[in-house]
């Protein structure tokens, strides 16, 4: 879909492995928020600052984790 390597589908379930499911999908819907915030950053910075712009990924970053 992006051409991604599929080395970011592991490291994803790597960082959200827990023991059971249950836990598994109970830190997923935990990080469902700051994702959608990042998500709406990075929307807007590439709008305002151009496709693939370093400014863009280093202010998208910077303040979802400030939030």
């Amino acid at each position: 879909l992006l051409n991604l390597t599929p080395i970011f589908a592991i490291l994803t379930a790597i960082v959200t492995i827990e023991p059971t499911a249950k836990a598994s999908l109970k830190k997923g819907y935990k990080r469902l928020p700051a994702t959608v915030i990042g998500a709406l950053f990075a929307v807007v910075f590439t709008y305002v600052f151009g496709d693939q712009s370093p400014l863009s990924y280093a202010l998208s970053a910077t303040f979802t984790i400030l939030i």
